[in-house]
């Protein structure tokens, strides 16, 4: 009984050993998330081997679900401190601050279609309600491309489309190459339109390193 109790331990804590393992050395957790991964680990290891240990599958299941979250949930903490998102962070809602916007875009918009690009609908969205003018979107749900960099491209050389809301972010899945366009050619203009730095960007044909940024 003791040998087959052994034999159940050891096949629960060495894929959690392993999984622990991994997560600290592909996934480049905190001090504190590696630690407590590669300890929780240990301890399994500990608990499996000893001949009399109370509770063996209870100090098993904590152990092993410290040793295998510790390090998906440092990166969901981290995520959340630092207010990231893929879906990236919408204009900045006050009405004053909304409006200078609004003016600005419209007022340089000339004779194009859209008022403004975007990454995401989420950034987007207020001034999609307050203003109800056609804006495009660069990317849908988890960063994948409703256009590409060539149409883009074109977009932007006819004027259909001057400034983008906030300057494109590669996806969790990859870059997409209309968005590596768009991030090599605009220049931040968030002073001019009134807004927080970061919130407008010019698009230009023209990269942004060959103008001097």
């Amino acid at each position: 009984a003791l040998a087959r109790g052994r034999l159940a331990a050891g096949a629960v804590v060495a894929p959690v050993a392993i999984v622990a393992a991994g997560s600290v050395l592909l996934g480049h957790p905190p001090a504190w998330a590696a630690v407590a991964g590669l300890a929780a680990a240990a301890g399994c290891v500990a608990v499996a081997i000893a001949p009399a240990w109370p509770r063996r599958a209870t100090a098993l299941a904590v152990l092993g679900l410290v040793a295998v979250l510790s390090v998906p949930a440092s990166a969901a903490v981290t995520v959340a401190r630092q207010h990231r998102s893929d879906a990236g962070l919408p204009v900045n809602t006050n009405p004053v601050t909304l409006a200078a916007l609004s003016r600005f875009l419209i007022a340089h918009q000339g004779h194009g279609r859209y008022e403004a690009a975007s990454p995401t609908i989420f950034r987007t969205s207020p001034l999609i309600i307050r203003d109800g003018r056609p804006v495009l979107m660069l990317t849908s749900l988890y960063g994948r491309p409703l256009l590409n960099a060539a149409q883009l491209q074109r977009l932007v050389a006819t004027g259909q489309v001057r400034y983008v809301l906030g300057r494109p972010a590669c996806a969790a899945n990859g870059c997409q190459d209309v968005v590596r366009w768009a991030r090599a050619h605009t220049r931040d203009v968030s002073a001019a339109a009134g807004q927080p730095r970061g919130t407008v960007y010019r698009l230009s044909v023209k990269p942004a390193a060959a103008r001097g940024k």
